[in-house]
């Protein structure tokens, strides 16, 4: 289905609401306050709007009539909603949504705000910093999916402010933390985390200054004495893993506050300790899966804004020793995820500005060392080997992430022989998620090979399958690579 022949334009969309609000508000008032479209009505005139800016804006908007995240697209998004016309016509959606938002908070319209504040932060940030009171009002809210878009919503706020300001308004927040409020405690450490967060990823990106930042006094207490305690509270998968996705944000977008570390100190405040307890949650199978999860993205998105993180090599040799250790398919993959951004490190496109950088703008400086070659020697020349049907498992799927995130890098393309050939190799295994890996895999390598390459996969592939240099047990599904054999 071509959403573009069935969707309307975006500002055409919005007139026509904001005009039937206009008139409708005068007249219908749902609890407290006047809204112009009962609840349930509203959320599905916002969806629809969304998809109609993501129709307008996005190279490949989703196939389901659901709009996606709310950073997706952003760049695109944000050119766009700062050029239509009339230009309070953006403010004005921005109006409707925040009133929405205070009279019926709700994913939906969260997720709507946020992407319109987001887009405009430049102008509509500022006008938010006013309303930091309100906003963290919305961090106690029962819904988890509620309280994750406020808590960015606080930091697109709080991150235009001066630093006297700043410094004002997360100290407030962080008093809140004493309160026994679980919900609130879990909004708290989000929000504080994406504030500083992005006040040091905008410094890196403008500035490139790697100054100490255990000098700042209020970030490293922020990690030290709120998040890290945090991380013993097994009974409070909640909190553990909002501490877990803290991190991972504070990772991504710059160094923590926290010195170095290693088997040979004894601080318990370092970057070396942190790992250790991540690590230790990510390898106890009584962990929650959720909290496993985001504890290994914690791991790897940590050797993305540290240039010099000391401890990218520790993170990745454990990631690949757990191989064996873990069956659960939904943590395989986010390990895969996770074992990229580790072995990118700094190169990786996950360290931008989601609002203002597109994926494709990321450029990798070239010489700059990665510890990719490492990382698909051992997967291609151990796991991929091994007669362990875990590691396996692991191989194919870990090695389909790096392809995947890593398609555009230097490091993986003149790696994409070896890589073939793991897959081939994968590819006869009896288990059906192996199977299909590597065969997903074969076709991914093949699509983004130069034409030199893909003459040599194709003899190879030919060469597999004709001449029984190896043996390949039955295949589920031979569709994802068979096509890289028929002439276009």
């Amino acid at each position: 289905m071509e959403r573009n022949q069935i969707l309307p334009r975006f500002a055409s969309m919005l007139k026509f609401v904001l005009e039937k609000a206009s008139i409708k508000t005068q007249r219908q008032r749902f609890g407290e306050k006047a809204l112009p479209f009962p609840p349930k009505v509203f959320v599905e005139i916002i969806k629809f709007l969304r998809l109609c800016l993501e129709n307008e804006v996005s190279a490949e908007p989703s196939e389901e009539f659901d709009p996606g995240p709310p950073e997706k697209d952003a760049p695109a998004a944000t050119k766009f909603l700062v050029s239509i016309e009339p230009i309070n016509l953006t403010e004005r959606y921005i109006e409707m949504l925040e009133r929405f938002v205070g009279a019926e908070p709700g994913p939906v319209q969260c997720n709507a705000l946020l992407q319109a504040v987001g887009c405009t932060f430049k102008t509509s940030a500022k006008s938010f910093a006013k309303k930091l009171r309100w906003i963290k009002t919305l961090l106690d809210d029962t819904r988890e999916e509620v309280r994750e878009p406020t808590a960015k919503l606080f930091a697109l706020a709080a991150a235009e402010m001066d630093a006297e300001d700043f410094e004002h308004a997360s100290q407030q927040l962080s008093e809140k933390f004493k309160e026994k409020n679980l919900e609130l405690q879990h909004g708290i450490a989000l929000a504080l985390a994406h504030a500083y967060g992005r006040r040091v990823l905008l410094q890196r990106l403008s500035t490139n200054d790697n100054k100490d930042l255990t000098e700042w006094i209020s970030f490293r207490t922020l990690v030290t004495d709120l998040l890290t305690p945090l991380l013993a509270m097994q009974s409070q998968p909640l909190l553990l893993s909002a501490v877990c996705l803290a991190i991972a944000e504070l990772g991504r977008c710059g160094p923590l506050p926290l010195p170095d570390g290693g088997e040979d100190f004894e601080d318990i405040h370092s970057k070396f300790s942190l790992v250790q307890k991540l690590l230790k949650l990510l390898k106890n199978p009584k962990t929650p899966t959720r909290v496993r999860e985001r504890s290994a993205l914690a791991l790897g998105q940590m050797c993305v804004g540290d240039e010099r993180f000391p401890h990218q090599r520790l993170v990745i040799s454990e990631f690949l020793e757990s191989a064996s250790e873990i069956k659960d398919v939904e943590l395989q993959f986010t390990l895969g995820e996770a074992l990229f951004y580790a072995a990118a490190g700094p190169q990786c496109n996950l360290g931008r500005d989601f609002w203002q950088t597109t994926e494709s703008n990321v450029h990798c400086e070239s010489g700059k060392e990665t510890a990719i070659d490492w990382t698909l020697t051992q997967l291609c020349e151990k796991h991929a080997r091994s007669t362990n049907p875990n590691v396996k498992v692991a191989a194919a799927l870990w090695l389909l992430a790096l392809v995947k995130y890593g398609q555009s890098m230097h490091e993986i393309s003149k790696h994409l022989l070896n890589i073939q050939s793991a897959f081939m190799q994968l590819l006869g295994d009896s288990n059906d998620l192996v199977q299909d890996a590597a065969s997903k895999g074969i076709g991914l390598v093949y699509e983004i090979s130069d034409e030199v390459t893909k003459e040599k996969m194709i003899t190879s592939l030919l060469g597999t399958l004709s001449d029984g240099r190896r043996e390949v047990q039955k295949v589920r599904s031979w569709a994802c690579f068979l096509r890289v054999l028929t002439p276009t």
